[in-house]
């Protein structure tokens, strides 16, 4: 079940003059999307309710079944790339706050590189991986341990659990098994998997972004 994305008081004031991003923006986005993906799971049971009671041919229910059957299996598939698609918005708003919290900078960026690298700040935001992200929030003027904020745990889950599915052949690694013991060392992942841990997936992001903008921006 997919809880509402609650409302925050901190939504309603500018903490910042470089604030320009709700702080509830990633949670709502990523609530969308995950309950876009359950309406379309939904979608195999509006089927089966539109042809309740009614009196078909062996060939005409056999046609519905087959329907039925095909919607369901796209929505599996979608809701398998859940992570995916998840990991992606996360690291889109991480990189979107960096770019609101680095603005002065960004400004002459020319004079400036990240710790002495050839990157300038931007470049180094835009093309950043999850370390460098880390490093980057950590780094004046920010100083923000994300690692230590409430959801990152769950996040590094996300994380691990999109590269198994991208690189793993949707097999449960190491690193996924170090995140969260419950996926067992090459169990493959399942659509039922996923749909257990959604809900947390949902809150974990929320809660997170909530307070990492609370923390940036204070």
């Amino acid at each position: 079940m997919i809880s509402p994305t609650p409302s925050n008081l901190f939504d309603n004031f500018n903490l910042n003059p470089l604030f320009d991003i709700s702080p509830s923006a990633a949670g709502s986005e990523t609530h969308n999307l995950l309950k876009f993906l359950y309406d379309l799971r939904e979608l195999s049971n509006l089927q089966e309710r539109a042809i309740q009671n009614k009196i078909l041919s062996e060939d005409e229910a056999e046609l519905h079944n087959e329907s039925i059957a095909v919607t369901k299996d796209i929505a599996d598939d979608f809701l398998m790339v859940a992570p995916i698609l998840l990991y992606r918005l996360i690291e889109k708003y991480l990189k979107q706050y960096l770019l609101n919290l680095y603005k002065p900078i960004l400004a002459k960026e020319s004079d400036y590189t990240f710790k002495k690298s050839s990157l300038t700040f931007s470049q180094a935001i835009m093309t950043a991986d999850i370390l460098r992200i880390e490093a980057l929030y950590n780094n004046p003027p920010i100083n923000v341990e994300m690692t230590k904020l409430p959801g990152y745990d769950i996040i590094t889950e996300i994380r691990e659990l999109n590269n198994c599915l991208k690189h793993n052949h949707d097999l449960v690694s190491d690193k996924l098994n170090a995140a969260n013991p419950s996926w067992v060392v090459n169990n493959i992942i399942t659509v039922e998997n996923i749909g257990e841990r959604i809900s947390k997936y949902d809150e974990a992001v929320n809660s997170f972004f909530h307070a990492l903008v609370i923390n940036a921006f204070k």
